[in-house]
């Protein structure tokens, strides 16, 4: 017959263990705001008090299953007082050893074991909760947006005091990530520590056999700038990031020889001013042009070459105090011929290209209505 009915059929109440119940979820929710401070002196206190209440208030007239309740009460009770003294004595009678085999003579292990399990799931389920919820929001404004729950999750039931998981997704393809965690001293919750990103090799790397990738670690605790997944990407891959440190915009890239990160000095704004942009400033669409190259992203726009848009991708490149300008091959452009005299003779080849294809475009078209 089991020991508490209540637990495993709800054939009758049981206030006191309902009682518990509810102060191991209260307990819980403390344990998720101060992961170490459910161990102190002050909580073991309040904790004391709490069972003193509830041993009172239901000894009287108790049902079977609430007198097998306040019997594990009462134990708890006793338990809490010696961590409150922890003499050498009490330390001896109430360590783990003792409680074993002292629950194993006076015949309550089932007891026991039918009260502390319960309880301890619940707060282990509430915690483990809050904290997959808690490493994924670190992970997304980490850049890392691809769900890891389940994963999460079978790691951290594992027990591990850290462990780490490989991620790569198709928003930094160029890249591939280690994400590591640490298990907080004294408790059963994860932090989200660093992540690694290294460069994917090249087909000629590859091929050449050289396993030599840029790598870089990020740490995500401490003092220090954060960099996301995409900054980590970019800077692994030979990239410039802005980043604004200290109220000013500081340029920074990975130095290849020592793996540190390092600063040059660069006026974005002052550069793109030099190029006939057909978008103008102060609108959402330089913004947007603005912040990528920032990013270290490449982006398309149009140039005014004789008043004619033509489109281009941008490049920066703090380290030679310039902007690239490239072809839609990714061939570099030679700005000084591009807008110089010789422009209106490229103008001229593009004003022709186009009446080419919408010549194509209109035969077509006359030929879609013929057959029609």
């Amino acid at each position: 017959m089991p020991v508490l009915d209540h637990i495993n059929n709800n054939s009758r109440p049981n206030r006191v263990f309902d009682a518990l119940r509810l102060y191991a979820e209260q307990e819980a929710q403390f344990k998720i705001f101060h992961p170490v401070g459910g161990h102190d002196l002050h909580a073991t206190a309040l904790k004391l008090l709490h069972y003193t209440h509830l041993k009172n208030t239901y000894r009287k007239k108790p049902n079977k299953d609430e007198k097998q309740s306040l019997r594990f009460v009462r134990t708890e009770i006793a338990k809490l007082k010696a961590r409150l003294n922890p003499t050498l004595l009490n330390r001896i009678l109430y360590s783990r050893a003792s409680n074993s085999i002292r629950n194993y003579i006076m015949r309550r292990r089932e007891l026991f074991a039918s009260h502390s399990k319960p309880l301890t799931t619940i707060q282990k389920s509430l915690i483990q909760e809050n904290n997959l919820q808690s490493l994924n929001e670190n992970l997304k404004k980490a850049g890392f947006n691809f769900q890891m729950d389940g994963t999460l999750k079978k790691m951290m039931d594992q027990g591990f005091p850290q462990f780490h998981l490989p991620y790569a997704d198709t928003q930094n393809k160029n890249s591939y990530f280690v994400l590591h965690f640490n298990k907080l001293p004294g408790t059963d919750q994860y932090y989200f520590e660093k992540f690694e990103a290294v460069a994917r090799p090249t087909l000629d790397s590859l091929l050449n056999k050289d396993n030599t990738c840029q790598r870089h670690t990020f740490s995500q605790v401490g003092i220090g700038e954060r960099f996301t997944a995409s900054e980590a990407d970019r800077f692994v891959n030979g990239k410039f990031v802005c980043k604004t440190i200290q109220g000013k915009d500081t340029w920074l890239s990975l130095n290849p020889s020592n793996e540190q990160l390092q600063s040059v000095s660069f006026n974005v704004e002052k550069t793109l001013a030099k190029l006939p942009l057909a978008i103008k400033k102060d609108t959402a669409q330089y913004d947007a042009l603005l912040q990528s190259l920032k990013n270290g992203k490449s982006k398309e726009v149009a140039l005014l070459i004789n008043d004619i848009p033509v489109k281009y991708i941008l490049d920066a490149a703090p380290d030679r105090k310039t902007i690239d300008v490239l072809d839609r091959n990714g061939q570099l452009v030679d700005t000084n011929k591009l807008f110089s005299g010789q422009s209106t003779q490229l103008a001229q080849q593009i004003i022709e290209k186009r009446n080419q294809m919408e010549e194509i475009i209109d035969m077509g078209q006359g030929q879609g209505l013929k057959y029609r």
